[in-house]
């Protein structure tokens, strides 16, 4: 139920925020910048490669679907990167003892898996199972990270989190992926599911804290979902 413009559109959307966070300084706390040396000296690689500022609307709509589907292009899916994250959790009482200061919670964890074509929604799903264990409803939530392992992952997810609630619906997606995703980004499977809920609990500590969600499919029909406080 997602066509194929909703995800030009999202894709676009994805290379605007992150330029827009880049450049307002969201990211330069998230990403480690590292000296590289090489035949012309060395060079600092303090930005992610993927981004694309050229990128337009009309470009998008003009590239072919790709691997036999009527809708996923090569502009509207991220790349397959190298890259790295990291978090560090402990008890709360642990890091009390340390006298470090926790960037967030973690509320609650689920995960669900369904048939092998359930991808795009799946994380949407696992994000009900997690609110439900952690007893904050959807309308507490603030900001929601969903892995764009292709633009139609946030736009079907928050489509099944809406229900049939057009309002909920535009609600959802402004409150979603709002520094960009993996789209813009690129997706290095294994550092992703980190990297998304380290972008969330960092916007919500923009924001000034509250509630938020983070999801990522795991391959076909499976996804996994925290609910963090800040």
């Amino acid at each position: 139920g997602v066509s194929r413009d909703e995800q030009d559109d999202w894709a676009c959307r994805s290379h605007e925020l992150y330029f827009h966070g880049f450049e307002s300084g969201f990211f330069k706390d998230e990403i480690l910048a590292l000296e590289l040396g090489g035949r012309k000296g060395t060079v600092r690689v303090e930005m992610d490669e993927s981004p694309r500022k050229d990128i337009s609307r009309q470009r998008l709509g003009e590239l072919p679907a790709v691997y036999n589907s009527p809708t996923i292009t090569a502009g509207n899916a991220p790349g397959l990167n190298d890259g790295a994250s990291i978090v560090l959790m402990m008890e709360a009482q642990l890091a009390a003892t340390r006298g470090l200061s926790p960037l967030g919670e973690v509320l609650a964890y689920a995960q669900a898996c369904g048939d092998l074509e359930s991808s795009v929604y799946m994380p949407g799903q696992a994000i009900e199972v997690a609110l439900t264990k952690a007893g904050v409803p959807l309308s507490e939530i603030k900001r929601i990270e969903i892995n764009e392992a292709f633009a139609a992952m946030p736009l079907a997810s928050t489509k099944r989190l809406a229900g049939d609630n057009a309002a909920r619906l535009q609600a959802l997606r402004e409150m979603t992926n709002v520094n960009g995703g993996s789209v813009a980004m690129g997706h290095p499977p294994g550092a992703s599911g980190a990297r998304v809920v380290m972008s969330l609990v960092r916007e919500l500590r923009r924001i000034g804290g509250g509630f938020g969600a983070a999801a990522i499919c795991g391959g076909f029909g499976q996804a996994d979902a925290v609910i963090v406080k800040v």
